[in-house]
């Protein structure tokens, strides 16, 4: 039940939902500064970057920014909520997200994608997911590691050595093998994360790839933002030698702290990060999901 939600739920002005041009970018990025609502939800590229290239919204209000929303289908089936903001007052904060979202919807339903997909961190964002009949369909916790001790070294046959260029098709099949739609990187995340990452490898055996990992750094804290191992390679201890191997360059980078993000029901990924004395931070964030075209 959503009763604290109500007020929004009053009737207010519409505003003009558009699409989003590249001449506005700062008033965007204003707009995300100073919203009161906000959602955001990038790994690899700033927002603006995905404005003429992707499902990308702004609501007008006498002639003034005051929504944005911004959708890619990346990869291509599904489009995930990267970033929505609204800078009106709490009662037409709900109608106002709600032309974002029906607008974001009818344009994916052009582009074949299926599924429209959003994490929200705040709860602001709940109350409209749940109006247009998203669900609840998995759940996503983090986990940290507050040292870089290395209590297991994983497969020593796998060869472990930096990501090159020429590795990303075939990880991209790999992340196609590895994962369901909703959670695979595309090729040109892919190739956005070889050029942002700090610490990106690749595990080989027998001279084939069988896995990877990439992490950001700051300061002293690394996130790793993703590890995967080919299905017909799992249980073999490639994860944890690319684990192990990516907390020995995290020393060498200065970093104190890890973090990850893991689905609560991938088991496999559980015993290994616990293994690596990964403990939670906190409760498990919602992913919610709502078919495109019906």
């Amino acid at each position: 039940m959503v009763h604290h939600m109500l007020p929004w739920l009053f009737p207010a002005r519409s505003s003009t939902v558009r699409p989003a041009r590249p001449d506005d970018s700062q008033a965007i990025q204003r707009l995300i500064h100073r919203a009161r609502y906000r959602h955001l939800h990038s790994e690899w590229r700033p927002i603006t970057d995905w404005i003429g290239r992707a499902t990308a919204l702004v609501a007008e209000d006498r002639h003034s920014l005051v929504g944005f929303l911004v959708a890619p289908a990346d990869p291509p089936r599904v489009a995930w909520i990267r970033a929505a903001a609204v800078d009106l007052n709490e009662k037409t904060t709900f109608q106002l997200m709600r032309q974002l979202l029906e607008a974001c919807l009818e344009q994916l339903s052009g582009q074949g994608v299926r599924a429209l997909c959003a994490m929200p961190v705040e709860p602001w964002l709940t109350p409209v997911l749940v109006d247009l009949k998203f669900g609840v369909v998995e759940w996503v916790i983090t986990l940290e590691k507050p040292d870089l001790s290395i209590p297991r070294r994983g497969n020593q046959t796998a060869v472990v050595r930096p990501a090159v260029w020429e590795d990303i098709r075939e990880l991209a099949d790999l992340e196609a093998a590895a994962f369901e739609p909703r959670w695979q990187y595309s090729l040109e995340a892919l190739e956005t994360a070889w050029k942002a990452a700090d610490c990106f490898t690749v595990a080989e055996v027998a001279g084939h790839v069988t896995g990877f990992q990439v992490s950001l750094v700051a300061g002293q804290r690394a996130h790793l933002a993703r590890l995967t191992v080919h299905p017909s390679a799992q249980r073999r201890g490639i994860g944890a030698r690319l684990l192990a191997d990516a907390l020995e360059k995290y020393v060498e980078l200065g970093v104190e702290q890890v973090s990850l993000n893991t689905q609560t029901v991938n088991s496999a990924s559980l015993h290994l990060y616990h293994a690596f004395d990964f403990r939670p931070t906190g409760p498990p964030l919602a992913v919610w999901e709502r078919p495109v075209g019906r």
